[in-house]
């Protein structure tokens, strides 16, 4: 059945050589479409069809998967609320016929599709309802991959082709968000997505530039510890990227990874303790406060961000953080800005960090 679909992606062989991203290459091979950030993307315009060619991004010397897209998709189990958001930016929502994870997924047409039963819960995004979208007659899955995951269980053995989602793997803001290119051309929306990546890319410049005007470098923390560990970013990562973009010192800039390093809260204390501002990015029916701060840890109130009333706080509950910025850095890199440089004129519209109230 699944292979007499009219829409189709097909798979190619995972361990062919990468093409070089970026360089353009004309004759029978295609014609690469340039990518100025993303290394770990190389599309390929072809006669009849695009090739997507994704970097493995944990030994990339290898190939994480090819794909040719011949067709636009037009039936998609969406495994996470960043790319339902983002597929509704490029005018594509109606493609989304099934999703995980649904009680992080905020999203009106989402919750209101599935409420109408166009669109369904299949569940956990780790191990989704295999029947359940099989009986969606889904063109295709977009999942995020993740190093030595053991592979898709139950959902790879349907045939249905799994798109791995590795735009989180890129080492920089504008890098994530030029994937924008592979996701447009996945659903005929080629042109959107295009226009929208330029869009964010002369934003997202324009206040790096406007930041650089600034006379002050303050010192940053960021989060807080997860049962007992406190999990910072490197300064390699797309959030080191950020905050350099954001004319600030994050304190770990200095450590070369780019995914999460674990640490002790006595280890960020004594890193951090005299940083100028502790930003905090955080998901609950209830804001932060400094009370409920200090009543969580007394140990915070070592922070001099925490005793000179420079901590703020971003509900992703209430705010869209999640669902946003991966695709919009130019709306966080604004935020920042407004926060770190406060007397820099930068018109904020989405307000994601405020200072945190008292109690």
């Amino acid at each position: 059945m699944w292979g007499k679909q009219t829409i189709v992606l097909l798979l190619l062989a995972s361990l062919l050589a990468a093409c070089r991203p970026g360089k353009t290459e004309k004759g029978d091979g295609g014609d690469t479409i340039p990518m100025k950030y993303a290394r770990n993307l190389t599309l390929i315009q072809h006669a009849d069809f695009v090739e997507a060619i994704l970097r493995n991004p944990w030994d990339t010397t290898k190939v994480l998967n090819r794909y040719e897209i011949r067709e636009p998709l037009k039936r998609l189990v969406v495994c996470s609320t960043v790319h339902c958001a983002l597929l509704q930016d490029l005018g594509a929502e109606g493609s989304v016929a099934g999703v995980c994870e649904l009680q992080y997924i905020d999203l009106p047409y989402v919750r209101e599709g599935v409420r109408r039963g166009n669109i369904k819960d299949v569940g956990n995004s780790t191990e989704p309802n295999a029947e359940m979208i099989m009986d969606l007659q889904a063109d295709a899955i977009l999942a995020s991959p993740f190093e030595n995951s053991g592979g898709y269980g139950a959902v790879e053995r349907t045939g249905i082709p799994i798109i791995e989602c590795a735009d989180y793997m890129e080492v920089s803001p504008l890098a994530r968000a030029e994937w924008v290119k592979f996701y447009g051309r996945l659903c005929g929306r080629a042109r959107q997505a295009d226009s929208l990546f330029a869009a964010v890319e002369r934003s997202y410049m324009r206040l790096k530039a406007l930041a650089e005007e600034a006379e002050d470098e303050p010192t940053v923390i960021v989060d807080l510890p997860y049962q007992g560990i406190w999990y910072v970013s490197g300064g390699g990562g797309a959030n080191g990227s950020m905050y350099r973009d954001a004319h600030a010192r994050y304190i770990f800039s200095e450590r070369p990874e780019s995914g999460g390093i674990p640490l002790s809260l006595e280890a960020v204390i004594e890193a951090g303790e005299d940083a100028d501002y502790w930003l905090i990015t955080y998901s609950s029916p209830e804001d932060l406060t400094y009370k409920s701060l200090a009543t969580e840890n007394t140990l915070y109130k070592n922070f001099a961000a925490y005793r000179k009333r420079n901590v703020y706080g971003c509900n992703a509950r209430a705010t869209g953080f999640f669902e946003e910025t991966p695709f919009h850095p130019e709306r966080l890199l604004a935020d920042l800005i407004s926060v770190l440089h406060p007397r820099l004129d930068v018109e904020v519209d989405h307000h994601y960090f405020t200072q945190l109230d008292e109690e």
